[in-house]
C-alpha cells in the first residue's frame, strides 16, 4: 500500500522452476513499482519467511505467493495455503497453488477446499500468465490493503459503543451514510439509535 516495492513469495522445492520465476519475473513492474521475490524451497522455509521477513502489523508484507503443492508431502503447499490463511488470519495475500502432478490433488477439490485465487500445471504458467497474476494479484491486495487500512482506522476513531447503546438492538438503529464507498450505500451506526 505505501511500499516502494510489490512483495511476491515463490514456494517450490523445485531450483529450476525458482530460477525461472526469478528471470521471468525480473523487470516485471505493477503501477511503476517494481516487484521484490522472496523464494523459498519448502513449506518450513516459507512460514520461517512469514513469521519474520514478510511479517506485518496490519496484514502480511506479501503481495502474491506462487505455492507449489507438492514439496515435502503431496500436501505441504496446501498446508502452507491453510497455514496463511487460517493460522495467520492472512486474507489479503493473493494465493495461486501451482502443481507439476495435477492428479496428486485434482483441481475442483482444491478450489472447493483451500481460500486460493486460482489453481494451475506448472506448464501453463508461462512468463506471460506469470505477468498477468502478479499484476492483477499485486492490484488486489493494494485494494484490500488499503480498504483494511481504511477500516482500521475508522474502527478506532470511533467511540466504542457502550452496553446500554447495543443493548437497544439493532432494530432500532438510524443507518447514515457510508464514507467508504461511491455510491452511498447505507451502513448501521448504534452510535445514532438513540438520536
Amino acid at each position: 500500500m505505501f511500499e516502494k516495492e510489490w512483495p511476491v513469495l515463490v514456494v517450490d522445492d523445485e531450483p529450476d522452476i525458482l530460477t525461472v520465476s526469478k528471470l521471468a519475473m525480473k523487470n516485471l513492474q505493477v503501477d511503476g513499482r517494481p516487484i521484490r521475490l522472496f523464494t523459498a524451497g519448502s513449506k518450513a522455509e516459507a512460514i520461517e519467511l512469514l513469521t519474520t521477513t514478510l511479517s506485518g502489523r496490519l496484514f502480511p508484507y506479501v503481495a502474491v505467493a506462487f505455492i507449489d503443492v507438492v514439496m515435502e508431502t503431496d500436501t505441504a503447499g496446501l498446508e502452507l495455503c491453510q497455514y496463511i490463511r487460517e493460522t495467520q488470519r492472512n486474507r489479503v495475500t493473493t494465493l495461486y497453488v501451482r502443481t507439476g502432478q495435477p492428479g496428486v490433488a485434482p483441481e475442483r477439490s482444491v478450489i472447493d477446499r483451500y481460500d486460493i485465487s486460482g489453481y494451475f500445471t506448472k506448464v501453463e504458467l508461462t512468463e506471460d500468465k506469470l505477468y498477468s497474476l502478479v499484476k492483477a494479484g499485486a492490484r488486489q491486495y493494494d485494494f484490500t490493503s488499503m480498504a483494511l487500512g481504511a477500516f482500521e482506522v475508522v474502527t478506532h476513531a470511533s467511540p466504542r459503543p457502550t452496553r446500554s447503546s447495543t443493548s437497544q438492538g439493532c432494530c432500532t438503529a438510524r443507518p447514515t451514510r457510508c464514507p467508504l464507498t461511491r455510491q452511498g450505500a447505507h451502513a448501521t451506526s448504534s452510535t445514532n439509535a438513540s438520536a
